[in-house]
């Protein structure tokens, strides 16, 4: 049987609620959390504009790590490849952290950010649901609904930023590059395969291909 995510394709359990909305500790080295910042953003007046660079953050369900194991990794970064291949927008920098994902993207319309990210999401949560569904793994309990559904990603949206020019851009980019090396998982940020850092330093074989700025 094993536990959520552990000898699965998901990989990683379901571990204990992390507090939402504060700092966590993960290997002793405290991380930016997201989800602390929903009441200022939804505070926040929006200015849509078409075709500018977004810089998108979504969480796990109570940020719990089921990005853990390599495999499920692997599952997100194929349905990442197969959301580019069916939508069209331009994608500047990823990275995939164990409770949590970055995107630096720039869609043709405001509507296809939205579908994008259905599409992305919808497709992990449902192949890593199913899989752990399948093999009897544990701790589904963690991830269930008052209705019985289960819920793989943490409801509210995430946080979405328009990125206002060049200098933000690029710095958004290099914040998804880092962050695996303030969290202590690797010395370098070209050492995480689950990010475009890869991409960016010219070490293209095998990665998702990212698109340069304009």
């Amino acid at each position: 049987m094993g536990v959520v995510g552990e000898r699965s394709v998901g990989g990683g359990g379901v571990p204990e609620k992390l507090r939402p909305g504060r700092a966590s500790r993960l290997r002793g080295t405290e991380f930016w959390h997201p989800m602390g910042q929903v009441g200022r953003v939804l505070a926040m007046r929006r200015y849509e504009h078409a075709n500018s660079v977004r810089f998108l953050t979504f969480s796990c369900l109570h940020r719990l790590p089921l990005f853990r194991s390599r495999a499920a990794k692997d599952v997100f970064v194929a349905q990442l490849q197969r959301t580019r291949e069916r939508h069209t927008f331009l994608l500047h920098a990823w990275v995939l952290m164990p409770e949590h994902v970055h995107l630096v993207l720039r869609a043709n319309s405001e509507s296809d950010v939205p579908t994008t990210l259905r599409t992305l999401k919808g497709g992990v949560a449902r192949r890593l649901i199913a899989d752990w569904r399948s093999r009897g793994a544990g701790g589904l309990e963690r991830l269930e609904r008052a209705d019985g559904s289960m819920a793989f990603w943490q409801s509210g949206g995430g946080y979405d930023r328009n990125c206002r020019d060049l200098d933000e851009i690029r710095e958004k980019i290099d914040y998804c590059h880092i962050n695996p090396v303030r969290r202590g998982l690797v010395e370098r940020p070209g050492d995480w395969v689950w990010s475009s850092a890869r991409f960016w330093q010219g070490q293209r074989e095998g990665e998702i291909a990212c698109d340069h700025l304009r």
